[in-house]
């Protein structure tokens, strides 16, 4: 469903085909939108969108703030559903590699909570830092100071990388990118070298974790111990005897056996990470058919109701027009009794009227017959006058009045 006040302010953010920087004011509007919306709707095409195009006006932090309600069987799956969205997949590299930095900077935060959603967006930062050619992008301290610098807060908690099980080569892959990107950065005021100080004790630590295994990598950054960053302490040489030199052999092959199983252990693994891997794609792959499933019986859910909701209508008008119908019919019959009632008095009427008129001529017509066959005299004559004169006058008097029509 469309937003109107967060679409606004886009066309603001865009007016006349430029690009341009909200103020504080609209970003602080368009975060608060876009958290309602989000609470309202939950993560849908519409929502990933308005997340996108906002990114700038702090939309990762709304969007942790929604997950941070949520149960955590529930995080991964939400953000799937956001990475593996249309809208998301048909960005550009760039485009992708921006919202991931902002969101991987926004949920370290609350890193113990999001470590597998974390893990997963940094698996993506190495590719996304890449052009289409290989080489780095040409504005990658730029971008990385944009959208993951900027985003730093007091709660961040800046991660050990190997407690993730990054693959050893990606790792280091990794840790470089995250070098060069820092170290890209030219700081403006002290509170961003601070910042990028932070940064570059975070990469020193994570390098110094790669090259020395004494370093305890289990937690953050701060779980990194000094102390063993400060070298190995130093012991007396002393000759190696006879004894300890059958010993040193014997313990030469247990280690060189070792490094073979190791080795074959190692060949394992990866094959099992990679059938991880696999599993994993197919999953997500799955979960997000899912997603799109419960979205359509979602729409199919709400277009029911609406039908049924029509339906019903339908039926109460329907009713309605019955009972009129009913009423109409019943109306009509009683009107056509009353007709009928009235033809046969009409009839009646006009009998009875057909009755007087005979009754009262057949006198008349009576003397007309007995003079039918008679001479015509002046007697006559005068007789058939006042017979006829008779005639209107019986006429006139039950309302037949000729003279006067």
């Amino acid at each position: 469903m469309e937003n109107s006040i967060l679409n606004e302010l886009l066309e603001k953010a865009n007016k006349g085909g430029k690009k341009t920087d909200l103020s504080k004011t609209d970003q602080n509007t368009y975060r608060n939108e876009f958290m309602k919306s989000l609470s309202q709707e939950g993560i849908n095409e519409d929502m990933v969108s308005y997340f996108v195009k906002g990114i700038k006006c702090g939309t990762a932090g709304a969007l942790m703030n929604w997950m941070n309600k949520m149960p955590d069987d529930k995080v991964f799956d939400t953000y799937q559903s956001v990475l593996q969205s249309k809208t998301f997949t048909d960005l550009d590299s760039v485009s992708q590699f921006r919202i991931t930095l902002a969101l991987c900077a926004t949920l370290l935060c609350n890193a113990d909570r999001y470590d597998t959603v974390i893990a997963d967006l940094m698996r993506k930062f190495v590719q996304l830092s890449r052009k289409k050619d290989g080489n780095r992008l040409t504005d990658l301290s730029k971008l990385f100071k944009a959208y993951f610098m900027d985003y730093m807060q007091d709660r961040m908690q800046l991660p050990v990388l190997s407690k993730y099980h990054f693959d050893e080569e990606y790792e280091k892959q990794l840790v470089e990118m995250l070098k060069d990107a820092i170290e890209g950065i030219s700081p403006k005021g002290d509170n961003e070298i601070d910042r990028r100080n932070i940064l570059r004790k975070w990469i020193n630590a994570n390098m110094a974790v790669d090259a020395n295994p004494q370093i305890e990598a289990t937690g953050n950054v701060t779980d990194v111990k000094a102390d063993s960053l400060q070298g190995t302490p130093q012991t007396t040489v002393q000759e190696p005897t006879q004894q300890d030199t059958g010993i040193r052999g014997a313990l030469a092959r247990k280690l060189l056996d070792l490094a073979k199983a190791v080795s074959v252990c190692e060949t394992e693994n990866r094959s099992v990470h990679e059938i991880v891997s696999e599993k994993e794609a197919e999953i997500s792959r799955l979960r997000m058919l899912i997603s799109k499933y419960q979205s359509q019986i979602r729409e199919l859910t709400t277009e029911t109701d609406s039908l049924s909701k029509k339906l019903a209508d339908c039926k109460e008008q329907l009713e309605a027009m019955t009972k009129e119908n009913r009423e109409l019919q019943d109306r009509v019959g009683r009107q056509s009794e009353v007709i009928n009632v009235f033809d046969q008095d009409k009839d009646n009427s006009k009998t009875e009227l057909l009755n007087q008129i005979a009754t009262s001529l057949k006198n008349i017509y009576a003397d007309y017959k007995v003079a039918e066959n008679m001479d015509m005299t002046i007697d006559l004559g005068l007789n058939m006058r006042d017979a006829l004169q008779d005639v209107f006058r019986k006429l006139k008097k039950i309302g037949i009045d000729i003279e006067g029509r």
